[in-house]
């Protein structure tokens, strides 16, 4: 069943990745002629959008070429699915005499498409998301890499792939004005589970929720431009980030508001102020996040508003978390209470 099919009509999949750091002095392919290595600690992202699969290394890995040739930097490869066209991306890091950037980006586009030759993703207009196998279609991925004659030897392993994180992003097609909380329609939101475990130990794993506990998950982020709160039918500002922590603790990063504080109203003001930021405090904001938002003029209007604004984000937070641990434990085979150690 493809991707699409699991989720309601009101989620759209957009985005989805896994990602992990390589350390620094890793050998991931050497030849006589030329070595593909980090020179530093590397993060490489394995992403799929409905229009294109990338590869991404930041910083570029480095190509040390032999001399007289120039040493390259590989930042990634695209596959569009369009028109199922692979594009490597070199650059130059001017060190040599030599060009053979066009060579190395030719030598890996041959790599790709030997991968994907027989796949589902050698065919123009492919969607991964409407893939109805897509697990299988990874698989022939895997086979045809290994299968694929490649010159050089490396000295990467599974070992080397360190701090593994998955990330998605969904839009709402219908948008959501759920207690204070509105997201427009197709207003995006972007989650992210980082770990701070080895990808070595997620493999041995012997289900799920051993794996995601290899992982040794370190906090689930939300991120978003398109969410809002709302209180007494006006809007307090765009909640941007908030993190789920080991223990089921809700911390809220980013909170941009929607006019600037005026703090100059004198000592009864700045009282007030620290007091609404610590009640913000209690409900669960970041101290960063409570003073802003204390300090919104709307807030400082005489109404109650700053107390109810706080009571609806923990009630929303709390909810959230709650949805979590309450009834169904798991969730497709995964046990999330011990994941995210709620209890």
């Amino acid at each position: 069943m493809h991707l699409d099919a699991l989720l309601p009509d009101a989620i759209r999949l957009e985005r989805l990745g896994i990602s992990f750091t390589l350390p620094t002095g890793v050998s991931l392919n050497a030849a006589w002629d030329r070595e593909l290595c980090t020179r530093g600690a590397c993060l490489v992202r394995l992403g799929f959008t409905r229009d294109a699969l990338d590869l991404a290394a930041s910083p570029p890995l480095h190509i040390d070429a032999r001399w007289p040739a120039k040493n390259m930097a590989l930042s990634g490869l695209t596959l569009a699915f369009g028109a199922a066209t692979l594009t490597a991306h070199v650059g130059d890091r001017r060190v040599g005499l030599l060009d053979f950037q066009q060579k190395a980006r030719a030598e890996l586009e041959a790599l790709g498409r030997a991968t994907i030759a027989g796949t589902p993703m050698a065919r123009p207009g492919y969607d991964p998301f409407a893939d109805a196998d897509l697990v299988t279609t990874l698989r022939q991925l895997g086979q045809n890499f290994s299968a694929s004659p490649t010159r050089g030897t490396t000295g990467v392993t599974a070992e080397h792939l360190q701090a593994v994180a998955v990330d998605a992003e969904i839009s709402l097609p219908a948008g959501l004005d759920e207690r204070g909380l509105r997201v427009p329609p197709g207003g995006r939101l972007a989650v992210t589970l980082s770990g701070a475990g080895g990808l070595a130990d997620v493999l041995r794993a012997p289900d799920p929720t051993a794996a995601l506990l290899a992982a040794d998950l370190r906090h689930l982020a939300l991120t978003s431009d398109d969410l809002t709160l709302h209180a007494g039918g006006a809007p307090i500002g765009r909640l941007q980030q908030l993190r789920l922590l080991p223990g089921g603790r809700v911390q809220i990063d980013r909170l941009a508001l929607d006019g600037p504080a005026d703090l100059a109203a004198g000592v009864e003001t700045l009282v007030g102020l620290l007091y609404r930021a610590a009640r913000f405090s209690q409900a669960g904001l970041a101290p960063d996040a409570a003073t802003l938002l204390a300090a919104h003029p709307k807030l400082r209007e005489g109404e109650v508003i700053a107390d109810a604004a706080a009571q609806l984000i923990a009630e929303l937070l709390t909810d959230a978390v709650q949805g979590l641990m309450a009834g169904q434990a798991a969730v497709a085979g995964v046990d999330v209470r011990a994941v995210l150690g709620l209890g």
